[in-house]
């Protein structure tokens, strides 16, 4: 509060960029945010004046780790959801045009001693009221998890999302691949002039040594986004493929762990699977650890099949025929995955072969490496210097 304080009262305060996240993206070993820390990083080495704000996720009894540097968003946003219920939205020509006369009122009691040239989000968060805040400046919204042809963060009906296209938002992607997503699936230029690829802060992983006996399996049971519906058609699911593989589990004394998805609220996690299969386990370990333990992961439609694979470990997803929501279908389609996906009656073809045979798994290993490496460059930090640098970018 002390933080929020000094932000509204302090006199001329100027910052080159303005980061801006969720709570629920301090993911890393020590509660950081891991998509954000390298820009930090770079904002102090090139003497770049920022500041951190960071919105909570109100009426949760998850427990986020909280940044002591960032300014708690917690009354502004209250204030923000007050707004919306005052402001009927029918007075305005769209959501988007409400958010900015939001971010209008916002600017003469929060902001006001505030000037910035740059915004950075993450996951279009507050893209609307920050442009209402500043008309000038650069929003820039920078790509998590991954980028397929129907997203909605992105686009509706092979358009530019509305809340892109409206508040003039720059896109920052990881790497070509998800650039050439966005251009190949909208109808005019938007993307081409307005997506940059800034990359992302890969590590070197040399030599992992991969334990044949565990396999990571990501799970997305998540009720803030999906149906009851959804989440039971995903258990079911996945409790077929448990009672296909458990005799191949057994006898080749294989841990499956299960790792649940950040914001997975805990009464969907089905515990008693522990009970009942003597190989299940479930893991709140940080992903990174549990990557670098096992040899094999298995999702329905994860993004964690990219960070597998700049660890050379093959993913292979589950087949299913329900909605888009369980159907990892756009990461052949639009990405081109190079191994396919299995039923769970026939999963355990590839495994069993990856166990018996290591030329193989070897060559599976490079194949999802080099399809990584199109998708994923290197932070490129001249590009961030300069867009931040120069306000016409």
């Amino acid at each position: 509060m002390k933080n929020l304080f000094k932000m509204i009262f302090k006199k001329n305060q100027f910052y080159d960029v303005i980061f801006y996240y969720p709570i629920h993206f301090n993911r890393g070993e020590k509660g950081e945010n891991i998509f954000f820390e390298p820009f930090y990083e770079i904002c102090k080495k090139n003497n770049l004046k920022y500041l951190i704000i960071e919105e909570p996720v109100l009426f949760s009894k998850t427990k986020y780790s909280r940044n002591k540097n960032a300014i708690p968003f917690d009354v502004i946003l209250f204030f923000i959801l007050i707004l919306r219920k005052v402001l009927p939205l029918k007075k305005f020509d769209s959501f988007q045009k409400r958010e900015q006369y939001i971010g209008k009122i916002l600017k003469k009691i929060f902001f006001r001693n505030i000037e910035f040239n740059n915004f950075v989000t993450i996951s279009n968060s507050m893209e609307g009221v920050f442009r209402g805040i500043n008309d000038n400046a650069n929003i820039f919204d920078y790509q998590h998890g991954v980028i397929f042809n129907n997203h909605e963060g992105y686009f509706k009906d092979n358009q530019v999302a509305s809340h892109i296209k409206e508040n003039n938002v720059k896109v920052l992607t990881y790497g070509k691949g998800f650039k050439k997503i966005l251009e190949e699936n909208t109808k005019d230029d938007f993307y081409k002039k307005n997506a940059i690829v800034i990359g992302k802060k890969l590590k070197q992983f040399k030599n992992l040594k991969k334990n044949k006996n565990r396999i990571l399996f990501t799970l997305q049971l998540v009720s803030e986004t999906h149906s009851k519906k959804e989440i039971e058609e995903g258990r079911n699911l996945i409790y077929k493929f448990l009672i296909q593989n458990r005799k191949f589990f057994e006898e080749n004394n294989i841990k499956l762990i299960f790792k649940p998805h950040p914001r997975c609220n805990q009464k969907d996690l089905p515990k008693e699977w522990e009970d009942e299969f003597n190989f299940v386990y479930f893991s709140n370990e940080i992903l990174e650890k549990l990557l670098n333990e096992v040899f094999l992961h298995i999702t329905f439609s994860s993004s964690t099949v990219f960070e597998a694979a700049e660890r050379k470990i093959p993913t292979i997803f589950l087949k299913n025929n329900f909605n888009n929501t369980w159907n990892g279908f756009y990461y052949f389609e639009d990405f081109k995955y190079p191994i396919k996906a299995f039923s769970e009656k026939d999963i355990y073809i590839p495994i069993q072969k990856y166990l018996s045979n290591d030329v193989e798994y070897e060559s599976d290993s490079k194949k999802v490496y080099d399809w990584y490496k199109y998708f994923f460059e290197n932070l490129k930090e001249d590009v961030f210097v300069k867009i931040v640098k120069d306000k016409n970018v």
